[in-house]
């Protein structure tokens, strides 16, 4: 859902289209700052969770921290650097129980990339300077690249 939402975003579907995803989350009760994050980004009127409870519901993955993080800092160098920190460490390598890992290494073809969709999402959210990590093999920065031209 954390991919939906970022691709939502960055691709820039109506607000109609995106409320669809929030529903779903609300009906689950999910309350995750970074979910509300990006979704406050797109729909400016909603209010922002004080509380987080989705470890009682749905267990969004330790990995997400430092990109939680940068969501929570305002200077921008250093957010930057949580993000950086972030792709070169945490986001491919807290994946391993994903079914999408190593899916490079399949003899069935079945690779489709390891974007990192949430931190392009947050880069351009943030308004961040994202060079320091620009090449990053899990970053998208063509898609970061579209948002912005179309922006």
């Amino acid at each position: 859902m954390l991919w939906m939402l970022s691709l939502g975003y960055l691709l820039d579907v109506s607000n109609e289209e995106f409320k669809k995803l929030v529903e779903v989350i609300d009906q689950d009760k999910v309350k995750d700052k970074l979910y509300e994050f990006i979704i406050s980004a797109k729909l400016e009127d909603r209010k922002f969770i004080e509380e987080e409870s989705y470890r009682d519901v749905f267990y969004i993955r330790d990995i997400f921290s430092k990109l939680r993080d940068a969501t929570q800092v305002h200077d921008q160098m250093e957010a930057a650097s949580l993000i950086k920190g972030f792709l070169n460490k945490d986001w491919y390598k807290g994946h391993k129980d994903a079914g999408w890992y190593n899916s490079h290494q399949s003899r069935y073809d079945t690779y489709s990339g390891y974007w990192c969709f949430e931190a392009a999402a947050v880069t351009c959210i943030m308004g961040l300077d994202d060079s320091s990590y620009r090449d990053q093999q899990y970053y998208p920065k063509d898609l970061v690249h579209y948002y912005r031209a179309n922006h």
